[in-house]
């Protein structure tokens, strides 16, 4: 996962404050720079070399830049344009950039087209009964169940499919559910969602141990070796 400092430059514009003069924009930037959180492949204030702030690489130079450095994901692009254009159109229209996915994930048009035609098309009943319009709700939720097994790989004779109002209601039933106890570990990554700390209270409240992976950066991931290393390392309570 490239670093967002490899794609993208947050540029803040300090000319009202500044009066228009170029010298102490040109600080300022370099400020930010310096107050910049280090990573592997951080930048050091002392490369942020501005002479004119009206010199900062333009858009097209810098995302050129990202794809000589990862050409993996060159050779993908196109493709991800397509996708973009087609779906996320509104995206460019409206000039966002959209980060938030691990609050929310953006609906693609073509899902909005495709539900209203669904519904627009079909009578749908309450799928606890046997009449025509039920059966075909039943028939329409079970599908996605086994689409949702299907792309987990898990077996079905293992797993079920339970559908929930959103991530935070499903953790929420999970932290509840699991039979915590004084002999369960409970390993997170350092950081998560803030759901996930819900489970961590009801382990606690139980008696469970809890541990934390730590992330590495530029990455932001804990690696497999740290998770299998904290998973042998943990002793259980007597």
């Amino acid at each position: 996962m490239p670093a967002p400092e490899d794609f993208m430059v947050e540029v803040v514009n300090h000319q009202e404050k500044v009066n228009g003069d170029v010298a102490d924009a040109a600080r300022i930037a370099k400020e930010n720079a310096q107050c910049r959180v280090p990573t592997d492949r951080s930048v050091s204030a002392d490369d942020v070399a501005i002479d004119d702030i009206r010199t900062i690489a333009s858009y097209e130079d810098r995302y050129q830049r990202f794809l000589e450095k990862y050409p993996a994901y060159a050779a993908q692009a196109g493709a991800i344009d397509e996708i973009r254009q087609r779906d996320f159109s509104r995206l460019s229209e409206q000039n966002h950039v959209y980060v938030d996915y691990t609050g929310g994930c953006l609906y693609p048009q073509s899902l909005v087209a495709s539900h209203s035609s669904q519904l627009l098309d079909n009578v749908l009943g309450n799928p606890h009964s046997t009449n025509p319009t039920s059966q075909l709700s039943t028939d329409l939720i079970e599908s996605t169940r086994h689409a949702v097994l299907k792309y987990l790989n898990a077996d079905p004779e293992e797993y079920t499919v339970v559908f929930t109002v959103n991530a935070t209601a499903a953790l929420k039933l999970v932290a509840e559910c699991f039979p915590f106890s004084a002999d369960s570990r409970l390993l997170l990554s350092a950081d998560n969602h803030n759901s996930v700390g819900g489970i961590r209270e009801q382990a606690l409240r139980k008696g469970a141990r809890v541990n934390f992976a730590p992330i590495k950066s530029p990455s932001l991931r804990a690696e497999e070796d740290t998770w299998l290393r904290l998973i042998r390392n943990i002793p259980r309570k007597a």
